[in-house]
């Protein structure tokens, strides 16, 4: 996949994004410029729609996720950890958050891939900068809540130097 049909990837996925918020926004009021609850831990998996230098897809992982956010501004760091057979990678971000609803966050991240390892992880297998758009969803009255991801990892491939994008997704715990 060359770096033009990447990044048309990267923005269909802020598009439906995009368009998801404004669904949600539709539903309820516009609130605060932040969620409630000051962060979560959460688990889920990480799909990797790219390839390294040798053709190697990246696959699937189990990712672990978390957010903090700073203060009273509308901010927050954000981390990830991507487990995949014989190759780990850390994402930490710092986001822009926008609530819309009552329970939910859109945001647009940046920051770096960590990657160790010589397989390709969903973000590939060199470090690399990222750009992170996603949302959060709050379930109901509990502390529970859904996080959907991508990462657009760019220069994320040793050899071919390729962009890598994942998608991710799974269940977090509000605190």
């Amino acid at each position: 996949m060359n770096n033009l049909a990447q990044v048309k990837q990267v923005l269909r996925i802020t598009t439906i994004t995009a368009l998801a918020s404004t669904a949600l926004w539709a539903q309820s009021d516009l609130v605060d410029a932040q969620a409630a609850y000051n962060g979560y831990v959460g688990v889920g998996a990480g799909f990797g729609f790219t390839e390294g230098a040798s053709g190697e897809p990246a696959g699937t992982s189990v990712v672990i996720a978390g957010r903090q956010k700073v203060g009273q501004l509308p901010v927050s760091v954000r981390g990830q950890v991507f487990i995949f057979s014989g190759t780990t990678a850390f994402v930490p971000t710092i986001s822009y958050d926008l609530q819309v609803g009552s329970n939910s966050l859109v945001y647009l991240g940046g920051g770096v891939a960590l990657t160790e390892g010589e397989r390709p992880s969903p973000v590939g297998n060199r470090n690399a900068f990222v750009l992170q758009p996603g949302i959060d969803i709050g379930l109901g009255d509990s502390n529970t809540l859904i996080f959907i991801n991508g990462v657009y990892a760019f220069n994320a491939y040793k050899g071919n130097n390729g962009n890598a994008f994942s998608l991710q997704g799974g269940v977090g715990l509000q605190f």
